[in-house]
């Protein structure tokens, strides 16, 4: 019974030291993906990282709408010289 006991508590061991290093692997890759962001975008935090994808977002969605609207108008330029 005590082995028993013994052999469980040491898988239990190994498991908690695995979900530790898989917790700490997350971590290091969390701020290493974070340091990128700062560097690249110049954010401080993730409420300015998302406050910045915001910003993109609209300015591409802008973007589209006026390129669309100038397709349009040269479509229709070029319907009036057929």
């Amino acid at each position: 019974m005590r082995k028993d006991t013994g052999e469980l508590l040491s898988d239990l061991k190994r498991k908690i030291e695995r979900v530790k290093s898989d917790i700490a692997a997350k971590e290091g890759e969390k701020k290493a993906i974070f340091s990128q962001l700062k560097r690249e975008f110049g954010v401080e935090d993730l409420d300015d990282a998302y406050g910045k994808l915001d910003k993109l977002t609209k300015e591409i969605e802008s973007k589209e709408e006026r390129k669309e609207k100038l397709l349009q108008e040269a479509r229709e330029a070029l319907a009036r010289y057929e």
